[in-house]
């Protein structure tokens, strides 16, 4: 489990490699993306959350 926090708005964000809207390093914004683009494909992540992400629903995760 990730909790990814505003290094993108939704899944959308990692998936499609799109950096939030004001950045103070393009580049450094760009790699954290990439980042948890890498970390939400690999086997053993049950899933990455991101603040924003409006399709979010409250639950309790158990592996």
């Amino acid at each position: 489990m990730l909790l990814a926090s505003d290094v993108g708005y939704a899944e959308k964000s990692w998936q499609e490699m799109i950096l939030p809207g004001l950045t103070t390093d393009e580049k450094a914004a760009s790699l954290s993306l990439k980042w948890v683009k890498d970390f939400a494909n690999r086997e053993n992540c049950l899933r990455v959350i991101a603040n924003h992400d409006p399709n979010i629903v409250p639950e309790i995760i158990t592996s």
